[in-house]
């Protein structure tokens, strides 16, 4: 078996001896991946689906149960899609300065995601039993009042899942800084947005916030798939 002859370019792609470039279509699908997710986290927000922002009563889900289950699902499966592909969008930009941020940001962020997704849907699975038909209304809420009284099997791992994907997304913000990879101004407004969600904002000016956030890596996406 011959190998095929390849050229390693100044910014790190690998070009095959007729000048493609194997990793493009990777990096495209990456991306596109990315503006879905994050356009579809956008579209949740704006409609929210699940009522109130911390709904977590009996009283608050039983009405919305079937649209709640749903939208948390779709959220959940989004957002960990965004850790990774945010991640190896991020990566394939970042290619000299700032590869070790890069790297650990990748692997944070993409866990985040993955354990936020994990918290949200069996809090969603719980909720949508506890407020079931099949299960009385005093057996149903005394359930849920449980669930909220006791966070560690639910709540805890999301949070401390959305944690991890703030920390991982910080990292990889200050790897684009460090590369020059996006315009400075965007960073900037990305890392600033970020941080306010812990800044007391809260209702639907936070849902805003968030929907900022993903509009931002909707624009990186954009980004990601020119430049490959």
């Amino acid at each position: 078996m011959t190998a095929t002859p390849t050229t390693t370019q100044a910014d790190g792609a690998i070009v095959l001896a007729d000048g493609t470039d194997p990793g493009r279509t990777r990096r495209r699908v990456a991306a596109t991946g990315l503006g879905i997710g994050a356009l579809t986290i956008a579209g949740l927000l704006v409609t929210t689906p699940w009522g109130a922002r911390n709904a977590t009563s009996y009283d608050e889900i039983a009405p919305v149960r079937d649209a709640a289950w749903a939208g948390m699902l779709a959220d959940g499966i989004a957002f960990a899609v965004v850790g990774l592909l945010f991640s190896m969008t991020v990566l394939s930009l970042v290619r000299g300065r700032g590869r070790v941020p890069a790297l650990v940001g990748a692997i944070v962020t993409s866990l985040g995601g993955l354990l936020f997704a994990m918290g949200s849907f069996a809090f969603a699975s719980l909720a949508w039993y506890a407020t079931s038909s099949a299960i009385p209304v005093d057996a149903g809420k005394a359930l849920m009042a449980y669930a909220a009284e006791n966070p560690q099997h639910g709540f805890v791992p999301a949070m401390v899942g959305f944690l991890l994907f703030t920390v991982g997304s910080l990292l990889l913000a200050a790897s684009l800084l460090r590369s020059r990879a996006v315009p400075l101004a965007a960073v900037i407004v990305f890392a600033v947005l970020t941080l306010s969600q812990f800044a007391g904002v809260e209702g639907r000016g936070l849902d805003f916030v968030q929907i900022a956030l993903m509009l931002l890596l909707t624009g990186l996406a954009v980004v990601g798939f020119r430049r490959s």
